[in-house]
């Protein structure tokens, strides 16, 4: 069972984990998760598809193969 001095500690702590509060400061965190480009809607064109697939395999190769461009 928790402690009642546990229990206070991690309310006071939560109270200070907010997350970002200004506006400039949400926007950053808003695309944290889109910083590496992958997780972009590629929709149905092919030319960048291919791009795409292009540096998928180059990440999945470890790295080694230099990657002159993303798409065409």
């Amino acid at each position: 069972m928790t402690s009642d001095q546990k229990i206070a500690a991690n309310r006071n702590n939560a109270k200070k984990s907010t997350g970002p509060r200004s506006k400039a400061g949400r926007e950053v965190s808003r695309r944290n998760a889109l910083r590496h480009g992958l997780a972009v809607d590629i929709g149905t064109d092919p030319a960048f598809h291919d791009g795409i697939e292009k540096l998928a395999k180059a990440l999945l190769s470890g790295g080694t193969q230099k990657i002159s461009e993303a798409s065409p």
